[in-house]
């Protein structure tokens, strides 16, 4: 039994040994260094928030593209990207040079429509007054009527534009059409 008592005493000095020699340098000299700082707080029972995290990726609902119906010059952006707009905000400016001369040219064209056209009714009148004394040509009178016709034909074509255009106040400032999905706010 005393043989078994000094192989477990020097089995455990051993062990102590090698476990001495595991600990780092500082741990090891005794007395070197003061004892650790330690922070020291009262306990005390209040509610806490529950907080998570999550790795993920954010995608809007909708997206919305603007595109003009019209071409012009931007004069000015009235909305900040990502924010929320309402239906009529104002958008956008456009130079209204370009679309002033565009609505002049067309009231032109409209006009002399008008004027070929009172013309051709004219014509078309005298044509019929000679025709009852018999001092025209029925083929004559024929000609006269498809002229006025042509004339009509032309003054509603030259009309039609302008009336299916936007306004020249609603086509230089961009407004939005509406507010679901829109991701801009006027400044």
């Amino acid at each position: 039994m005393g043989v078994l008592r000094i192989s477990v005493a020097r089995a455990a000095i051993a062990a102590a040994g090698l476990w001495s020699a595991a600990l780092p340098a500082a741990a090891q000299v005794p007395g070197q260094g003061q004892a650790p700082a330690v922070v020291v707080a009262r306990a005390e029972l209040r509610d806490l928030t529950q907080q998570r995290e999550f790795v993920g990726r954010v995608r809007a609902l909708e997206r919305v593209e603007l595109r003009a119906r019209i071409e012009g010059v931007l004069r000015e952006r009235r909305f900040v990207e990502g924010a929320m707009v309402a239906a009529g905000d104002l958008l956008f400016a456009i130079e209204p040079d370009q679309f002033e001369a565009s609505l002049d040219l067309a009231r032109s064209e409209v006009a002399k429509a008008e004027a070929t056209l009172a013309d051709a009714t004219s014509q078309l009148q005298r044509a019929r007054e000679l025709s009852r004394n018999q001092n025209i040509a029925q083929s004559t009178v024929d000609q006269r009527v498809a002229d006025e016709a042509r004339a009509r034909a032309r003054r509603c074509w030259r009309r039609a534009p302008r009336s299916a255009r936007p306004s020249l106040r609603s086509a230089t400032r961009g407004s939005s059409p509406r507010s679901r999905g829109a991701s801009a706010r006027p400044r």
